[in-house]
């Protein structure tokens, strides 16, 4: 990338650090060009028929080892980790309302569309994962990372 070829070989650097990047702003330029964890490949998975989840309901399953909650809240099917990040409650044993759904043990309740919890502490979330559904099978795009 001839952009970074310029940042590392200091053309568009002048005076003393003309050719010598610290390694400090060579780490960050190169972070800038590293892809982000969001776009990693995903693993398309298939999850249940939808026929198996009416409308206003949810599932627990269990995908290689991984608990993942399904749930049916009017046209949109949710796909999400299943496990409560304050003590590890099955979430899909909870209270769904809407696009949120309650824990059952301590009743922290996370928005389903963004697995953001919305009672405090705000900004702790859930992994979701993308679904689709295809000639009646719900599937999920999940990111194993590492």
């Amino acid at each position: 990338n001839k952009l970074l070829r310029q940042h590392i070989y200091g053309r568009r650097h002048t005076g003393a650090y003309r050719g010598i990047v610290p390694q400090i702003y060579v780490f960050m330029i190169l972070a800038r060009f590293l892809p982000l964890r969001g776009h990693m490949p995903t693993e398309r998975v298939p999850l249940l028929p939808i026929s198996d989840l009416p409308p206003g309901t949810m599932r627990y399953l269990d995908i290689d080892g991984l608990p993942v909650g399904v749930a049916h809240v009017g046209a949109t099917i949710y796909a999400f980790a299943d496990t409560c990040r304050h003590e590890g409650g099955s979430l899909s044993s909870g209270v769904l309302v809407d696009d949120t759904v309650t824990c059952p043990w301590h009743g922290w309740t996370y928005r389903l569309s963004t697995g953001k919890a919305i009672v405090p502490p705000v900004g702790i979330r859930i992994p979701v994962y993308p679904t689709e559904l295809v000639d009646g099978m719900i599937y999920a795009h999940i990111d194993w990372g590492d």
